[in-house]
């Protein structure tokens, strides 16, 4: 039986609207280096800290404090939530199971976006990009385990890249991949869902058995 849910962050509950990209291709641009949009779509589910660090290793220092900048400054305003969320959640919490977001997104501005959607209140914790070791390492899942006495097989992860599934294969735990735009490549999952409010007939499954 499920008992617990953890959510990725962006790509999975919130769209940010392309708003990393644009704000990276405006810093470069400004200071005459080049940006490389198949680099930049290859680290996804990086933290964004690493991203610039693999992205720009010379030039980290320029990039990295403006384009930080630039992201939290707009983060809440450009986040859109993805529909049937809210609904979802919702319903998931009503029915007594524990939701939990682990994100690359360091955690205050997940809860920016939460907050701005009023949803805060349905997530017993948010761990976020702060948090050592980051994913996939599966320290952050082994600790809701323990904290709240789930065995693995009562919890699933949802996410939407390949440090998702990885995070849930290095947990043993199931891992459900979330695919809006019917685009991805990742092979390895439990479960696909292209919309979060199918979650409801999986669980309907999971727990007849």
């Amino acid at each position: 039986m499920i008992r617990a849910i953890i959510f990725d962050s962006d790509g999975t509950l919130f769209d940010s609207g392309g708003l990393g990209k644009t704000k990276l291709a405006k810093i470069c641009e400004k200071n005459n280096l080049v940006f490389d949009e198949e680099k930049y779509k290859s680290l996804t589910g990086f933290t964004r800290k690493d991203k610039i660090a693999k992205m720009f290793p010379l030039d980290f220092d320029i990039v990295w404090p403006l384009w930080d900048k630039a992201y939290s400054d707009n983060y809440a305003e450009f986040a859109q939530i993805y529909p049937n969320v809210f609904d979802t959640i919702k319903k998931l919490k009503e029915q007594g199971i524990l939701l939990f977001i682990f994100s690359t997104k360091y955690s205050y501005l997940v809860k920016q976006a939460l907050d701005k959607f009023e949803v805060s209140n349905y997530f017993q914790e948010i761990i976020g990009g702060e948090f050592e070791p980051i994913k996939p390492a599966p320290v952050a899942v082994e600790n809701i385990l323990k904290k709240y006495g789930l065995e693995k097989d009562e919890l699933l992860l949802v996410g939407d890249s390949e440090v998702d599934k990885e995070s849930a294969q290095n947990a043993n735990i199931k891992f459900v991949l979330i695919d809006y735009k019917k685009k991805s490549q990742i092979k390895e999952y439990y479960k696909k869902i292209e919309s979060l409010s199918e979650l409801e007939n999986i669980l309907i499954k999971l727990n007849k058995n």
